[in-house]
Protein backbone atom coordinates (compact mmCIF):
# COMPACT_ATOMS: atom_id res chain seq x y z
CA UNK A 1 0.00 0.00 0.00
CA UNK A 2 1.03 3.19 -0.82
CA UNK A 3 2.29 6.01 1.61
CA UNK A 4 -1.29 8.04 1.73
CA UNK A 5 0.95 11.49 2.38
CA UNK A 6 1.40 11.22 -1.96
CA UNK A 7 0.15 14.20 -3.42
CA UNK A 8 -2.09 13.65 -5.64
CA UNK A 9 -2.11 16.02 -8.89
CA UNK A 10 -5.06 17.14 -11.17
CA UNK A 11 -4.83 18.64 -14.73
CA UNK A 12 -8.13 21.28 -15.58
CA UNK A 13 -8.86 20.40 -19.32
CA UNK A 14 -11.03 22.61 -21.02
CA UNK A 15 -13.64 22.39 -23.29
CA UNK A 16 -13.19 23.24 -26.76
CA UNK A 17 -13.74 27.10 -27.02
CA UNK A 18 -13.83 27.80 -23.35
CA UNK A 19 -10.48 29.54 -21.79
CA UNK A 20 -9.03 27.90 -18.45
CA UNK A 21 -9.42 30.83 -16.63
CA UNK A 22 -12.94 30.58 -17.33
CA UNK A 23 -13.81 27.00 -16.62
CA UNK A 24 -11.36 27.60 -13.02
CA UNK A 25 -13.53 30.58 -12.00
CA UNK A 26 -16.96 29.74 -13.54
CA UNK A 27 -17.15 25.40 -13.72
CA UNK A 28 -20.21 24.47 -11.76
CA UNK A 29 -22.44 27.47 -12.48
CA UNK A 30 -21.36 27.72 -16.26
CA UNK A 31 -22.14 23.60 -16.55
CA UNK A 32 -25.76 24.09 -14.40
CA UNK A 33 -26.57 27.28 -16.57
CA UNK A 34 -25.16 26.06 -20.29
CA UNK A 35 -23.15 29.41 -20.64
CA UNK A 36 -20.91 30.14 -23.32
CA UNK A 37 -17.39 31.89 -22.54
CA UNK A 38 -18.62 35.21 -23.31
CA UNK A 39 -21.33 34.71 -20.44
CA UNK A 40 -18.10 35.06 -17.94
CA UNK A 41 -19.35 39.03 -16.85
CA UNK A 42 -22.94 37.25 -16.24
CA UNK A 43 -21.51 34.79 -14.04
CA UNK A 44 -19.57 36.79 -12.01
CA UNK A 45 -22.58 39.23 -11.30
CA UNK A 46 -25.07 36.35 -10.33
CA UNK A 47 -22.41 34.49 -8.46
CA UNK A 48 -21.28 37.92 -6.57
CA UNK A 49 -25.25 38.70 -5.93
CA UNK A 50 -26.03 35.17 -4.25
CA UNK A 51 -22.75 35.19 -2.35
CA UNK A 52 -23.63 38.82 -0.81
CA UNK A 53 -21.79 39.10 2.74
CA UNK A 54 -21.95 34.99 3.39
CA UNK A 55 -18.84 33.72 4.54
CA UNK A 56 -19.21 30.22 4.47
CA UNK A 57 -20.90 29.80 0.84
CA UNK A 58 -20.27 26.90 -1.49
CA UNK A 59 -21.13 26.03 -4.80
CA UNK A 60 -23.37 23.58 -3.91
CA UNK A 61 -25.30 26.26 -1.85
CA UNK A 62 -24.76 28.57 -4.99
CA UNK A 63 -26.52 25.63 -7.35
CA UNK A 64 -29.63 25.66 -4.45
CA UNK A 65 -30.46 29.10 -4.59
CA UNK A 66 -30.35 29.59 -8.62
CA UNK A 67 -32.52 26.46 -8.44
CA UNK A 68 -34.94 27.71 -6.42
CA UNK A 69 -35.03 31.13 -8.26
CA UNK A 70 -35.58 29.05 -11.40
CA UNK A 71 -38.43 27.83 -10.01
CA UNK A 72 -40.25 30.55 -9.14
CA UNK A 73 -39.19 32.22 -12.53
CA UNK A 74 -40.28 29.37 -14.62
CA UNK A 75 -38.89 28.12 -17.97
CA UNK A 76 -37.26 31.24 -19.72
CA UNK A 77 -39.01 31.98 -23.27
CA UNK A 78 -38.61 29.53 -26.35
CA UNK A 79 -35.79 31.30 -27.33
CA UNK A 80 -33.93 32.63 -24.07
CA UNK A 81 -31.47 30.63 -22.16
CA UNK A 82 -31.71 29.91 -18.36
CA UNK A 83 -28.16 32.47 -17.51
CA UNK A 84 -30.10 35.16 -19.35
CA UNK A 85 -33.01 34.66 -17.60
CA UNK A 86 -31.47 34.53 -14.17
CA UNK A 87 -28.99 37.52 -14.86
CA UNK A 88 -32.10 39.80 -15.93
CA UNK A 89 -33.51 39.02 -12.31
CA UNK A 90 -30.31 39.65 -10.69
CA UNK A 91 -29.52 42.83 -12.09
CA UNK A 92 -33.35 44.15 -10.99
CA UNK A 93 -32.90 42.80 -8.15
CA UNK A 94 -29.71 45.04 -7.41
CA UNK A 95 -31.61 47.85 -8.86
CA UNK A 96 -34.30 47.82 -6.81
CA UNK A 97 -31.73 47.45 -3.51
CA UNK A 98 -30.01 50.09 -4.32
CA UNK A 99 -33.51 52.30 -5.54
CA UNK A 100 -34.34 51.45 -1.46
CA UNK A 101 -31.12 52.76 0.06
CA UNK A 102 -31.85 55.98 -1.90
CA UNK A 103 -35.21 56.36 -0.69
CA UNK A 104 -34.28 55.36 3.07
CA UNK A 105 -31.42 57.80 2.64
CA UNK A 106 -34.15 60.68 1.57
CA UNK A 107 -36.48 59.21 4.31
CA UNK A 108 -33.79 60.26 6.88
Amino acid sequence: MEDATEAISVELKSPIGFPHAFVADNAPLAGFLNAAPDDADKLSTITDFFRGDKQEFTDIDLLQEIRHLETRLGAPPLNGRRVDQVYQYVKLQSQIKGLEKQRDAFLR
